[in-house]
């Protein structure tokens, strides 16, 4: 769940949003959207766990966020927005290109003229290189403790660019699974889809203090203005 976003992020999407209305996608526990919340912003988000939206309403400022317990893709929600944040590998815990594709589209629907729709994605992904019997799982290390093993466990498919992923938490002789299926989505793939849906990039930046991106980045924010219609 994380703790709340740090102060860059903070001003960086405050002042993207301009005063205007905010749509998060993939609210959870509220780590974006109170902060906002917080500095008078208007705040709608969507959010499927209903433990993640209780956890949200339990901390102050999170009743005064409307969240629709829904699935975000299709974008079940009347009105246009300023600012709408995608973040923490947002775009990836999409399972196929064709959902990718129409939550961007809807996104650029839900914007007003000059709004944004942010994306922060990681640039490095867990895809195998020819290790395993078939060339597509791998095995990675995330963590050593003396206590305890954290371990990703994935099995990557060329093809679609899907990852099945398990992250894998051993510790003090028990063992806990997470299953994460995911699909890749390259900075290149995002900006078709967002200029398929009318949008320009307008930034890009390695960190939320703004740094520009390089070809070493582990992350990549991108920034996506919606044009003035004429």
């Amino acid at each position: 769940m994380g703790a709340e976003i740090d102060q860059d992020c903070l001003l960086a999407l405050k002042e993207l949003a301009n005063g205007g209305p905010v749509l998060e996608l993939g609210i959870g526990t509220g780590r974006v959207a109170i902060p906002l919340v917080l500095t008078g912003l208007t705040v709608h988000g969507f959010e499927t766990s209903p433990a993640m939206i209780e956890k949200l309403r339990e901390k102050p400022g999170g009743d005064q966020i409307r969240v629709i317990q829904e699935n975000y893709v299709d974008m079940n929600v009347e009105g246009k927005y300023r600012l709408i944040p995608w973040i923490d590998w947002g775009p990836f815990l999409l399972h196929s290109q064709e959902e990718q594709v129409r939550c961007v589209q809807n996104a650029a629907d839900h914007l007003e003229d000059g709004g944004f729709l942010v994306v922060e994605m990681p640039t490095r992904v867990p895809i195998p290189d020819n290790q395993g019997p078939n060339g597509s799982e791998h095995l990675l290390i995330e963590s050593i403790t003396s206590t305890s093993v954290g371990l990703w466990a994935v099995d990557y498919n060329p093809l679609d660019q899907t990852l099945f992923t398990q992250q894998i938490l051993l510790e003090n002789g028990s063992v806990r699974l997470q299953p994460v299926p995911m699909r890749y989505v390259s900075p290149a793939e995002i900006d078709l889809m967002a200029r398929m849906a009318g949008l320009k990039l307008k930034h890009r930046w390695s960190n939320w203090q703004r740094a520009a991106m390089t070809s070493e980045s582990s992350t990549h924010i991108s920034v996506y203005e919606k044009p003035a219609q004429p």
